[in-house]
């Protein structure tokens, strides 16, 4: 935790939850808790990770000031946990919400009546109920019942797709937003150790 590997840990962790989103970004339906134990850790273990050395970042900023801002920085840091968690949380929640209203739309499209394969799974949707419905329209309509659902949980689905594919990119985007100067002055170090004092 020297001052100096600050940025790196950061970029590191931005770079990890890039990953973990970028993992999660490619499920479909049949995904199942245990193909996600991997990239669900990762965004764990790298917010985890992000947590430690953005205090610290703030800090040695903090005491560069003098110790008056001690309280400034430990106040400013818990609102923005706090508040940036609700409001990360909201826009989250709904730009997901937009893209699985425009998924349905999109899927809803391509839902046509005179599709034999739409006329399936109604019909399979119908007789699946067939036991328990005796009336053949209230059969009909709980296979559109059930195709609508399985729509709405394609949707949703492929919206969350997009939602850790935003935070993927995100991610990367912050990482690069660190580690850009980090770079440079890495690059530069050994061309200005070069020219010296001549």
């Amino acid at each position: 935790m020297s001052p100096q590997r600050v940025p790196w840990q950061i970029m590191i962790a931005a770079l990890i939850i890039a990953v973990g989103a970028w993992m999660d970004a490619h499920s479909t339906n049949l995904t199942r808790p245990p193909q996600l134990y991997v990239s669900q850790a990762l965004l764990g273990f790298g917010t985890t990770l992000f947590i430690g050395p953005a205090l610290l970042s703030g800090l040695q900023r903090m005491l560069a000031r003098g110790p008056d801002y001690f309280i400034s920085i430990i106040v400013l840091f818990s609102v923005t946990q706090n508040v940036g968690g609700l409001v990360g949380s909201a826009a989250l929640g709904t730009y997901q919400t937009i893209e699985a209203k425009s998924h349905a739309a999109a899927l809803s499209e391509h839902l046509l009546g005179a599709d034999p394969n739409v006329v399936e799974r109604i019909q399979l949707g119908a007789a699946a109920v067939a036991d328990v419905v005796a009336d053949p329209a209230q059969r009909t309509g709980q296979g559109v019942s059930q195709l609508a659902q399985a729509l709405a949980q394609e949707a949703n689905v492929l919206a969350y797709n997009d939602v850790f594919l935003l935070v993927a990119i995100v991610a990367l985007l912050g990482a690069l937003y660190i580690g850009w100067p980090e770079f440079v002055s890495a690059i530069r170090r050994p061309q200005l150790a070069g020219e010296g004092p001549g």
